[in-house]
This record gives structure tokens, C-alpha cells and sequence, in this order.
């Protein structure tokens, strides 16, 4: 159970207060018991010289100088006995001479123990000493020669005891306790409990994001005061922070979006200087023999045989750059997605035949294996699929560019059918991909190629393609087996 701050300083001040008046209380009886002994020392002295006095030489007392004596009325009780006791049988002391009762007996209580009296005097006279017993005090009396004449025992009134003390005082002392612990409680409440609480409310407020939280400045300069103003200053400093913080990730956030959209732009430009080269060579290898047909039926000597078939051969190049200008618009990026349901695998043919010259050029072999499913078919934007199936294809080629001298480069592209997708697989021999790299291949700009041969954008692009179209891409790379990556599109719903 957690005690408020207020409940513990009521506590401590209740306790602080019970404690002083405890020790003020014993102190007191300590000094009561003290000031009683100190008193009958000196009425004992006193008596002793008074009877001391009115013994002659003769040994005999003067009754009447001794019943005159105006002290006796600060003793409650006391007997005057001589040296002449004697024993009743083998039983009590008895006074067989002198026996007096200055005070008077008539107020004693029907329990007074005669005995114990009795015996006190006689020890100390025995003794010549004081002997304290029966709530009263026993001394010799010594005659005028010095020697022990006879002994009194006196008692002095009864003082308050520590408990009467103690019960006559706890009225006093709850009313001071409950006074004292008010005052103070509510003089520490105003000055010290309530701003800190305040201070702890408010402290919660900052830490839950509340940055206007203030607090009243007291008009004290005292530590409180100093700390309620260290506290708002804090606030302060930390709203101001925070706003510096939001312009600078603000700025940042404008720089990301800048170095993403001129990443975007590199990679665009490359992947079109790879088309470029890609269709040049595919466009240039029937224009050349479509231009020595042309300049040979210009010369128009040639039989009607060979001219014919010059005819046919500028027909047939000129319908084979038709259909690489055909498979390149479908690789035109558009404003919109075209929604349509399309054959996955003419579109995985299509980025292939636009990375066959770079793979002829790099001496990889690309072994192709898309006639399994030839009617499987997806719903979506084909050049969106085919620039994914392209950039796929071009990340293989860029490991076999990273690769040492060791087995033969090859790149395997299958597509197979596995319940309701269709999965387009391209596997490379390459070194492959660290285990702790492999998670993040699919992070904008993360690349390990060397700077301005690699966005890092192919990968995170071909993911962004996949998830649009509701599928999946999947990345792995077995030690010694190279890289494998794996594009999962769901089936066109006429296919399902």
C-alpha cells in the first residue's frame, strides 16, 4: 500500500510529538523521584538533629520539646521508639520503653505494616545507617555522648505517581499534539506538500506529452520556489526542443523524398540505357540485311527469284522491329494502372528477350523453361508485372557481373502454377546473399554495388509491383546455391 507524501509527514509529525512528550514525561517523574529523595534527606537530617537535641545527659527524652515540634505537619506518619525492643514469643518487635507516635496513628490503615517498621528501626540501628522500608525512611538517634540511643521511621506524603502524573497530563498533551500537528501539517501543506504535489501532477502531464503544462510561480524565493520555476523553465525547453526537433525531421523527411525521387530518376535512366543498348542491337541486326536488300533492289539487275526474296527479307525484319517496338511499349510506365487480365508468361518472355543481348554479352546462359503454363493468365498493369519480371532478371545479370572465376554463369527463369498463383522463379549461380543482408534487400537504396552502378531500387520496386497486384515476392539464397527470387501473383479470377 503507497502512503501520500501528506499522510507520512502527518504520521512522522503524530510520532515526532507522542515521542517529546514521552520523553518529557519520564524526565519529569525522574525528577519528582529525585526531588522526593533529596527531600527526605534533609528532613531526615532535620529530625535527626531536633531528637538529637532533646536527649540529656542522662539518657532520657523530653516528650513534650518533641511533641511541640512544628515540622511534624510535613510527615504523614512516624514512630519514635529507644533501644529497648524485645521480641513478643519468637515473633514481632516490640517497643519494651520508648515508643511514640508524633503524627499520630488514628490516620493509618487497617493494612499498615507494624512489623516491617519495626524491623527497619532496629536495622538501622543496628546498622547506624539510613534503611529505606515500608514506603518510609528509618534512621538511628544518637544521644548527646555519640552513641545510638534509640531509632524513628518517617514518611513523607505521598507525591502524584508516574501514572497519576501520566493521566493527569494526557489531556494536556493530546490537546498540545493534536494543536501542534495541525499547525504544523497545515504550515507544511501550504508551503511544501501541495507544491510538490502540484509539481508531480504536473511532471505526469509533460511526460504524457502535454508540452503547455505550467505552473503558478509562488511568490516565495524560497527552494520550492526555486524548483517550480527550474520546472517551468524545463517545459520550456523541452516544447522548444520538440518543435526544433519536427522542423529538422521535417527537413529531413524533404531531403529523403529529394533523394528518392533523383534515386528514382538514376534508375530509370539506367534501366534505359540497358533497354537502349538492348534494343539497338535487336533493331540493327535486320536493319543491316534489310539495307543490302534495299541497295540490291535498287540496282534493279536481280532475277525475279532473288528479288522476291529480298522482298520477303525486308517484310520479315521489318515485322521483327515492329515486334520489339510492340514489347517495349508494353514496358511504357503509364499515368494510370491498366486493369487488365493479360498471359503471365508473354510477359515474362517479353523482359527476357530485352536481357538476352546483355547475357550474350556477359557469356550467361539463360535457360528458360514458361511453357508449362501457357494459359495461366493475371489481372493487373502488364508493363507494371514485366518491368518487375525485368528488374528480376537484370539483379541475376548484376551478380554474375559481381561473381569470380568459378562455374559457368546461368540464369534459370521458370514459371509454374502452385494452387491459386502463378509464380514466376529466377534463379542465378552467383555468390549469393549474406544471411544477415538478406532482410534488407527489399530497403530503398540498400545496395552493395559500387556508387553509380546501383540504386537499391530494383529489388524494393519489384516488392512494391507485387504487393499492388495483391501477390508476394520471395527472396532467399541457400549457401552455395547462388540467389533465387520468386514473383507470386494470384491467378485472373476466370482462372481460380
Amino acid at each position: 500500500m503507497r502512503l501520500s507524501l501528506g499522510l507520512r509527514v502527518l504520521f512522522l509529525v503524530t510520532l515526532v510529538n507522542t515521542a517529546v512528550f514521552g520523553a518529557g514525561l519520564t524526565f519529569l517523574a525522574g525528577g519528582i523521584a529525585s526531588e522526593r529523595e533529596e527531600q527526605s534527606g534533609r528532613f531526615g537530617e532535620l529530625l535527626l538533629y531536633t531528637l538529637q537535641a532533646t536527649i540529656n545527659p542522662e539518657g532520657e527524652l523530653k516528650v513534650a520539646s518533641i511533641l511541640e515540634w512544628p515540622w511534624w505537619g510535613e510527615f504523614s506518619d512516624a514512630i519514635l521508639v529507644d533501644r529497648q525492643l524485645g521480641r513478643v514469643g519468637a515473633g514481632e518487635l516490640v517497643a519494651r520503653g520508648v515508643h511514640l507516635n508524633p503524627v499520630g496513628a488514628a490516620h493509618r490503615k487497617a493494612n499498615f505494616d507494624h512489623a516491617s517498621v519495626m524491623g527497619s528501626i532496629a536495622a538501622s540501628m543496628e546498622a547506624e545507617a539510613r534503611v529505606d522500608a515500608a514506603q518510609g525512611v528509618a534512621i538511628p538517634i544518637y544521644d548527646p555522648s555519640g552513641s545510638v540511643w534509640g531509632g524513628c521511621w518517617f514518611q513523607l506524603p505521598a507525591g502524584a505517581s508516574t501514572g497519576e502524573l501520566g493521566m493527569g497530563l494526557l489531556p494536556w498533551f493530546l490537546g498540545s499534539t493534536l494543536l501542534l500537528t495541525l499547525v504544523t501539517f497545515w504550515v507544511l501543506r501550504r508551503n511544501v506538500l501541495q507544491p510538490v504535489e502540484d509539481l508531480a501532477a504536473a511532471s505526469a502531464r509533460l511526460s504524457g506529452g502535454d508540452l503547455e503544462v505550467r505552473l503558478e510561480t509562488p511568490p516565495h524565493t524560497d527552494e520550492i520556489g526555486d524548483l517550480v520555476r527550474g520546472f517551468n523553465e524545463m517545459a520550456g525547453e523541452v516544447a522548444r526542443a520538440r518543435a526544433h526537433l519536427e522542423d529538422v525531421a521535417a527537413d529531413e523527411r524533404r531531403k529523403a523524398r529529394t533523394a528518392e525521387e533523383a534515386a528514382m530518376t538514376q534508375r530509370r535512366l539506367a534501366a534505359m540505357g540497358e533497354l537502349a543498348a538492348g534494343i539497338a542491337h535487336e533493331i540493327n541486326n535486320p536493319l543491316g540485311g534489310m539495307r543490302n536488300a534495299v541497295e540490291a533492289l535498287e540496282r534493279g539487275e536481280l532475277p525475279e527469284e532473288r528479288r522476291e526474296r529480298y522482298l520477303e527479307l525486308v517484310d520479315s525484319g521489318l515485322s521483327r522491329i515492329q515486334g520489339i517496338v510492340g514489347k517495349l511499349l508494353r514496358f511504357t510506365p503509364r499515368e494510370t494502372l491498366s486493369e487488365q487480365v493479360f498471359s503471365f508468361v508473354e510477359a515474362a518472355r517479353d523482359a527476357v528477350a530485352l536481357v538476352e543481348h546483355r547475357a550474350s554479352a556477359q557469356g550467361v546462359e539463360l535457360v528458360l523453361d514458361l511453357g508449362s503454363v501457357e494459359a495461366g493468365r493475371v489481372r493487373g498493369d502488364q508493363s507494371e508485372i514485366g518491368q518487375a519480371a525485368l528488374n528480376l532478371l537484370q539483379n541475376a545479370l548484376d551478380a554474375h557481373e559481381e561473381s569470380a572465376e568459378g562455374a559457368a554463369p546461368k540464369v534459370e527463369v521458370s514459371l509454374r502454377s502452385e494452387g491459386e498463383e502463378l509464380i514466376l522463379s529466377v534463379r542465378d549461380n552467383g555468390p549469393g546473399v549474406e544471411p544477415e543482408r538478406l532482410g534488407r534487400l527489399t530497403d530503398l537504396f540498400h545496395t552493395s554495388k559500387e556508387v553509380g552502378r546501383g540504386t537499391g531500387l530494383g529489388l524494393p520496386l519489384a516488392l512494391h509491383v507485387a504487393s499492388a497486384h495483391g501477390g508476394r515476392l520471395l527472396l532467399s539464397s541457400p549457401p552455395s546455391e547462388g540467389f533465387h527470387a520468386e514473383l507470386c501473383l494470384p491467378k485472373a479470377k476466370e482462372e481460380s
